[in-house]
């Protein structure tokens, strides 16, 4: 059976407990209906090229509602060494609420590199056997806060 995952995004200040910043497969559902539909259309082919990039104006046609810009500050800090210490304790967290169905939970994003100036929000990446099966694993989650 292939593993799929989903990512999730917590603010640093505030922890697996107050706020989820995203859940599901880590992107908004207008989002995964363009993904979906992109790969579909560019899949890679056996010789190995690249798919073409496309433009806003195509990518407004293959997603489910408008685009909206980005229209707020990004705050990027200095690197903290307690990041990874920070991920380790959400990590436990989720194993406790989740036991075998977490198949992995890793530390992704730019919080994971050492050294890098990163959003101060770490990014789990979380592996379960069927992330579209979200009654199985997501009530767990949202109990817990």
């Amino acid at each position: 059976m292939p593993m799929r995952g989903l990512c999730v995004g917590i603010p640093v200040d505030e922890g697996f407990g107050r706020k989820r910043k995203r859940y599901g497969s880590g992107f908004p559902l207008q989002w995964r209906a363009a993904f979906r539909k992109e790969r579909q259309r560019n899949v890679i082919d056996a010789g190995g090229e690249r798919p073409r990039l496309i433009s806003d104006e195509e990518l407004q046609t293959l997603s489910i509602g408008e685009l909206k810009p980005h229209n707020a500050p990004i705050t990027l800090v200095g690197y903290d060494p307690n990041w990874p210490r920070l991920f380790a304790r959400e990590a436990d967290r989720i194993r406790v609420v989740l036991g075998d169905m977490a198949l992995r939970i890793e530390h992704v994003g730019s919080t994971s590199v050492p050294g890098l100036a990163a959003k101060p929000i770490i990014d789990i990446l979380l592996i379960v056997a069927n992330s579209a099966d979200e009654p199985s694993y997501l009530p767990n989650l949202e109990a817990t806060g």
